[in-house]
C-alpha cells in the first residue's frame, strides 16, 4: 500500500474506467474487472478527491492490520463512502469508446466461460454466425417480489453486470432479458395472510429493487417481462406440452409434465431420475405420476392473479414462467442463461426439460450460476431470516464499496458477508482513489493506449477476462 506522501508520477496513463492502471497494477485484474459500470475518469474531480483524501486520512486508524476499523460505524466514515460513491460517474450504459480493438470472430483468443451443462470450460461461440458484432441472446433469472429485496439478490445482479458489460466490450452484441416473477406461492401467500393487493405489493418491490440496482450502477435491461404479462402465452405453451405428450391433467385442474418423458432430465445438475426419486419427498400429491413431476398450472381459485384455463382457474407453476418468458423475448434458442446457484435445480433443470420438449431441440447453449452470499457460514435468504436489505445495505457500505468488494471474488464463488470483508477491501479501494486524487484532471485520449506498455496491459486485463471472467 502506498504511504500518505508517496509520489505517484503523474506520467501514469489513466485511461477510460481506470483500465491501464487496475490491468498493470491489480492481481489476476480484479480491480479492471470492478471498474466496469463504476469509475469513470471524468468522474474524478479535484474537489471531491480532495475531500476523500482528507477523511480517508482521519478514518484511517494506525494497528496491527493497518486497516479501516469498523467502517461505516461513524457519521464520518459515512460521510468518506458517500463521497467516494460521489466520484462515480452518471453513465447508465456501455461506454461505446470502451472496447475490444478486435471484432471477436476474428480475435485470436476467444472467451472461455465455466458452463454448468457439462461442467467445464469452453469457447464461447455466439449463436450468430456474424462476423461483425453477433448477437448474444442472454437472460438471467430475476426477482420474486414478495418482500424487500436483500444484498444476496444485488451480489447476483453485480456479477452479472459485470459479465454483460465485457461481453459487450468485446465487441459482442447483448441483448439481456430479465424477468420478475410476480406470480408465486410465496407473493399468494403473502396475500392470504395480509390481504395485501399483490399487485400492488410486487410493483412497489420491484420498484424499489431496480432502483437499488441503478444506485449500484448495474445498468437497465433490455427487456423487464413479468409473469402477469404472459399467463395467456403460458396456458398456450403448456397446451402444446399436453398435445405432446409430455404433460397430463389431472382431476382437480392442474397440468403436471412427466418426467419420465424426457430421458435426459437431469443432465444440468448430474443426476438421474433414480437417485432422484429416492431423495424426494413420498408424501406428494396422489393426482401426480411420479414426486419427480412437477406443476405447470396450478389449480388456485383463492387469488386474485387466478385465470381461467382450459383445465379451468388457476395460475403458472413457478419453472414454467421463465420458459415462456424466454419463449416471448428472446426465442426458443439462447446463448446463454443465468442466474444463482440455489436455482440450479430443480428451477434451472425444468426450465430445460419443458422448453426442450416443447420445441424439440436446444434450449440455452451455456449455463451461468452464481455462488451465493452467506451471512454468518449460511446463505442469505428471507426464508432463513439472515437477510440485509438492499436498501441497508446501500446506507451502510456504500456502492463503490459493494461493487468492489463483489467484483474482488469470482462469480461462481461464495462470498461470506461480515465486516471482514469491507476491512480486507476498503484499503485497495481507497488505493485507487488516491491515485485519482494525484491525476485529478486525468482526460481519456487515443494516444494514451498508443503505446507498449499501455497494450500489454489491455492484453493482460483481455487475458484474464477471457478465461471465465477471471
Amino acid at each position: 500500500m502506498l504511504g500518505p506522501d508517496e509520489f505517484i508520477p503523474e506520467s501514469i496513463p489513466v485511461t477510460t474506467e481506470g483500465l491501464i492502471y487496475a490491468a498493470g497494477g491489480v492481481p489476476s485484474c480484479k480491480t479492471a474487472k470492478w471498474m466496469f459500470g463504476t469509475v469513470g475518469s471524468s468522474a474524478h474531480g479535484p474537489g471531491c478527491a480532495s475531500l476523500s483524501m482528507k477523511l480517508y486520512r482521519e478514518c484511517r486508524v494506525s494497528g496491527p492490520s493497518g486497516v479501516l476499523q469498523s467502517p461505516c460505524r461513524s457519521p464520518l466514515k459515512s460521510m468518506f463512502l458517500k463521497c467516494v460513491d460521489t466520484m462515480l460517474p452518471s453513465q447508465k450504459s456501455p461506454n461505446q469508446n470502451l472496447r475490444s480493438q478486435h471484432e471477436y470472430r476474428a480475435s485470436a483468443r476467444k472467451i472461455t466461460i465455466y458452463n454448468s451443462l457439462g461442467g467445464e470450460k469452453k469457447v464461447f461461440e455466439p449463436i450468430d454466425q456474424s462476423p461483425v458484432a453477433p448477437a448474444v441472446k442472454m437472460y438471467v433469472c430475476g426477482l420474486t417480489p414478495q418482500d424487500h429485496s436483500h444484498l444476496g439478490h444485488a451480489l447476483t445482479s453485480i456479477r452479472f453486470d459485470m459479465i454483460r458489460r465485457y461481453l459487450s466490450y468485446r465487441r459482442l452484441n447483448v441483448t439481456f432479458v430479465q424477468n420478475v416473477t410476480d406470480i408465486d406461492d410465496k407473493i399468494i401467500d403473502k396475500e392470504r395472510t395480509t390481504g395485501q393487493d399483490p399487485i400492488a405489493m410486487t410493483q412497489r418491490f420491484t420498484k424499489e429493487f431496480y432502483s437499488c440496482l441503478d444506485q449500484l450502477h448495474v445498468l437497465p435491461v433490455d427487456k423487464l417481462t413479468k409473469v402477469t404479462e404472459c399467463v395467456p402465452e403460458t396456458v398456450q405453451f403448456v397446451e402444446k406440452l399436453v398435445e405432446k405428450g409430455y404433460a397430463y391433467p389431472t382431476e382437480d385442474g392442474s397440468v403436471y409434465f412427466d418426467v419420465s418423458k424426457k430421458d435426459d432430465y437431469g443432465k444440468l445438475s448430474n443426476q438421474n431420475t433414480t437417485m432422484l426419486y429416492e431423495s424426494v419427498r413420498k408424501e406428494v400429491d396422489k393426482q401426480k405420476r411420479s414426486p419427480l413431476d412437477f406443476a405447470l398450472w396450478k389449480h388456485d381459485e383463492s387469488t386474485c392473479l387466478a385465470q381461467s384455463s382450459p383445465w379451468g382457474i388457476g395460475r403458472p407453476g413457478w419453472h414454467i414462467e421463465c420458459s415462456v418468458m424466454i419463449h416471448e423475448t428472446l426465442g426458443d434458442h439462447i446463448d446463454i442463461h443465468g442466474g444463482g446457484l440455489d436455482l440450479k435445480f430443480p428451477h434451472h433443470e425444468n426450465e430445460i426439460a419443458q422448453s426442450e420438449a416443447y420445441t424439440g431441440g436446444s434450449f440455452a447453449n451455456v449455463w451461468m450460476h452464481s455462488g451465493l452470499l452467506n451471512i454468518n457460514g449460511q446463505k442469505m435468504s428471507k426464508s432463513l431470516n439472515n437477510f440485509v436489505r438492499l436498501v441497508d445495505g446501500l446506507e451502510t457500505y456504500g456502492t463503490a464499496t459493494l461493487r468492489f468488494a463483489i467484483a474482488r471474488s469470482h462469480y461462481r464463488s461464495t462470498v461470506d458477508l461480515s465486516d471482514k470483508l469491507i476491512r480486507d477491501n476498503i484499503n485497495s479501494l481507497l488505493d485507487f482513489h488516491r491515485l485519482f486524487a494525484r491525476v485529478p484532471n486525468a482526460q481519456v485520449n487515443v494516444s494514451m493506449m498508443a503505446d507498449a506498455e499501455s497494450q500489454a496491459a489491455v492484453s493482460a486485463f483481455e487475458e484474464a477476462m477471457d478465461n471465465d471472467f477471471n
